[in-house]
């Protein structure tokens, strides 16, 4: 297991009835191996000068009776001179149901750990609640996915397509230095 940095001031913000959401600025031992890179561009919604980087991530946990689903995602934006926004997500060389072996990351809102990594189905998703939300404003730059963690019992697509909003609203929030509770608030309150 890598070693851990965790920012000074991890956030946790609970909407009740519909989910909880930990932000934090990095987990080292969320890192893991990377079989390929899912790519894809989107127009930049920012202005370009709105700040030059940001690592954030995320931990989301919803709560439907005994049924937990949860997902751990990190990215670092770095900005750029191109009008639009890279998204590369690194995706894991191994499979959902083949992560037993691999290493694990600490969940701050549950209590077993992740298994770190990013498996394919995972990765699409991801892609699919970076590329599909509006409010997930970016200036130019590479957003690029290479912390995660997942649970064979308790993650899902959808989980991970939300905790993808998730994570790009808190960086398009950090960014220009803005407070991350609206924002996340009101993501979490769609669910």
């Amino acid at each position: 297991m890598g070693s851990r940095m965790v920012a000074a001031a991890m956030m946790k913000l609970e909407v009740e009835k519909k989910g909880i959401a930990a932000v934090d600025e990095d987990d080292t031992s969320a890192a893991y191996p990377v079989a390929r890179v899912l790519t894809s561009t989107v127009s930049a919604m920012a202005e370009p000068n709105i700040g030059g980087g940001a690592r954030v991530l995320v931990e989301v946990l919803r709560r439907f009776g005994g049924i937990a689903p949860r997902a751990l995602l990190g990215a670092e934006f770095l900005a750029g001179n191109d009008p639009a926004v890279q998204i590369e997500i690194a995706v894991a060389p191994f499979d959902l149901l083949d992560g037993a072996d691999q290493p694990t990351c600490p969940s701050r809102l549950w209590t077993s750990p992740f298994t770190s990594g990013l498996p394919t189905d995972m990765a699409n998703a991801v892609l699919r609640g970076l590329t599909a939300e509006p409010r997930i404003a970016l200036p130019p730059g590479v957003l690029r996915v290479d912390r995660a963690g997942f649970d064979v019992m308790n993650s899902s697509e959808p989980i991970f397509t939300q905790a993808a909003t998730v994570l790009g609203i808190a960086i398009s929030a950090k960014l220009p230095g803005n407070d991350l509770e609206p924002a996340l608030r009101d993501a979490i309150e769609t669910w």
